[in-house]
């Protein structure tokens, strides 16, 4: 397992690192209770750029055999957002757990993808093996994918995906904060391929990271 208990990433083109504390938020919508599931909040019209969308304790998925945005994941952020849990524990009665359905072939190319500037994401717990479809042995792959400038990944874990845990793709000015990652599972790819925590981007600088190994 791996803590990264603070890691900014920062194109060399910057001078400045800079946290994404994204636009001012302007209203603060719910799930459960303005919306049904995550997803659906991200999606809705009524939800704007900077707008935050607070996620109750409990376990949430994509719909099985379902996918979203062009990279067939289970949650597709390409809005300016704000989405914040409960905490990153484990158990649903404390934290937010989501845990995407792989179910229906491959169905999920990943947990998270993110394809927009200042996004905030914070206190959630992905699994990605909880929902796996026993009969098919299909897994989802990747905890994030994500592009942007700006972002901010803060108090999550990743555990159960099995080629990365976040893959950060062109993500300028980017800060990950208190993350845990898991590589451990069982059916964990480690070819060259695989990486628990993969940066497409130049990095200057790295601070307070630190590996913990299992056991």
């Amino acid at each position: 397992m791996i803590k990264l208990r603070f890691l900014t990433i920062i194109a060399l083109i910057s001078v400045f690192a800079c946290l994404p504390a994204g636009a001012s938020a302007q209203t603060t919508w719910t799930v459960p209770g303005n919306f049904a599931t995550i997803q659906d909040a991200i999606d809705s019209a009524t939800v704007v750029n900077g707008d935050t969308i607070q996620v109750a304790a409990g376990e949430y998925s994509n719909p099985a055999g379902t996918a979203f945005g062009p990279q067939n994941y289970a949650m597709s952020i390409q809005k300016e957002l704000t989405i914040q849990g409960a905490g990153n524990n484990s158990d649903p009665a404390i934290g937010t757990v989501f845990a995407p359905f792989s179910a229906g072939g491959q169905a999920t190319n990943g947990a998270v993808f993110m394809d927009a500037n200042n996004i905030v994401f914070r206190n959630i717990y992905i699994d990605g093996q909880k929902n796996q479809d026993q009969a098919t042995g299909q897994v989802v792959s990747r905890g994030f994918q994500a592009g942007g400038s700006n972002l901010l990944i803060e108090n999550v874990t990743v555990v159960g995906t099995v080629h990365s845990c976040i893959e950060l793709n062109q993500a300028d000015n980017s800060t990950l904060l208190n993350v845990t990652i898991d590589t451990t599972v069982v059916g964990y790819n480690t070819g060259n391929n695989a990486r628990g925590l993969r940066i497409g981007e130049i990095v200057e600088e790295f601070r307070d990271f630190a590996r913990h190994s299992p056991g």
